[in-house]
């Protein structure tokens, strides 16, 4: 898994019209059923967010019956499908913190090509901008987030993670995004709420100070004016004057609407799935009240991006979003499996009385 994550983040085939995007889907698609074929006999043990998330799958693939373009929502079920399996792979997991790791280690290699495009190239970054091996540098500062968000709570970091950190906070700076910003002023939040008295003044400082900085690079650039900014008002008031009770189909939006997402990820699920986008829902919150303190970053970093962009239209993101969710359900289960053994334990001490005494 920490080999499909670095490809995952770093691979990029120069000549495709989306040479950022497809190959990381090639990846995954390949990838996830010969993990899955490759892990141990275990069966599978269904938790809560395995029930979620087959029923919004099962939504999903009947509303493609009423879709305006069954064939592109047939494509994002088969990525979905593929994601499933690697929720699954993530939630019989232990730990994920190599996993994580190889996600910002894929980053790295975008380090010589961030340069060049601070130099005003354009090589792979057709969109300009500093973009790395992405698409744009929205797309590619949102993936940055993610990964910081997996290694920032690891405790005893190692050298390797400590390079992959600063490469990762060095590039999101360059990236100037917004969205980005945003997200990883929340994930700081989140992260110092969790720790110690240092951590909470961090809490109260580190969110003010990117603020604070964000709002004067942006009023320098008139950055709030910018068709970027208005054309979301546009696309939101559009996708909520044209919500259906049952949606326009899984995957639809780009179909329907004249522009591909409405940068708001919530939105746009229930304008696909109205109210089947309850599922959807449901799975991402009760996925959050795991106690896993780096999948929940990620979970808040997708959640925040998610606000203003398309996160989990995105490989990279929608990757890391699988694999938190898979490990949070996960570790949840074994923790109430193991429970009513703890409680036994407990009832036996207190009455001095031992499990491994013979009736």
């Amino acid at each position: 898994m920490p080999i499909l994550a670095f490809i995952t983040s770093a691979i990029y085939i120069p000549g495709l019209v989306s040479a950022s995007v497809a190959p990381r889907w090639w990846a995954i698609l390949i990838a996830a059923p010969v993990l899955m074929a490759l892990r141990s006999t275990v069966p599978i043990r269904w938790t809560v967010g395995h029930l979620l998330g087959l029923t919004f799958l099962i939504y999903a693939a009947t509303s493609l019956l009423w879709a305006f373009d069954p064939l592109q929502g047939i494509g994002a079920l088969v990525q979905f499908a593929a994601l499933a399996l690697i929720f699954q792979i993530a939630s019989e997991a232990q730990d994920l913190r190599r996993v994580w790791l190889g996600l910002a280690l894929g980053f790295v290699t975008s380090v010589p090509f961030v340069v060049m495009q601070l130099f005003g190239s354009r090589i792979a970054a057709p969109l300009g901008g500093i973009a790395g091996l992405f698409l744009n540098r929205d797309n590619f500062a949102e993936a940055l987030v993610v990964a910081l968000a997996g290694i920032l709570s690891v405790k005893n970091k190692n050298h390797l993670e400590c390079l992959a950190m600063l490469s990762c906070f060095i590039m999101l700076a360059c990236s100037g995004s917004r969205g980005a910003l945003l997200a990883l002023g929340a994930v700081v939040f989140f992260y110092a709420m969790h720790g110690r008295p240092f951590r909470q003044w961090l809490m109260i400082a580190t969110p003010l100070v990117l603020a604070a900085g964000a709002l004067i690079w942006l009023d320098s650039q008139d950055a709030w004016r910018s068709a970027s900014v208005t054309n979301r008002f546009d696309f939101w008031a559009w996708t909520l004057a044209n919500l259906k009770p049952f949606g326009w189909g899984f995957a639809s939006y780009g179909s329907v609407l004249p522009w591909d997402h409405a940068h708001n990820d919530l939105m746009e699920a229930v304008f696909d799935l109205g109210i089947g986008s309850i599922t959807f829902v449901a799975f991402i919150v009760v996925a959050f009240r795991g106690k896993l303190l780096a999948e929940r970053l990620v979970l808040v970093a997708v959640l925040a991006e998610g606000l203003v962009s398309f996160p989990l239209h995105e490989p990279v993101t929608l990757f890391a979003t699988a694999l938190a969710l898979g490990r949070l359900y996960g570790a949840r289960d074994r923790l109430l499996r193991s429970e009513p053994d703890q409680r036994d334990r407990d009832w036996c001490h207190a009455h001095r009385w031992s499990l491994s005494q013979p009736v």
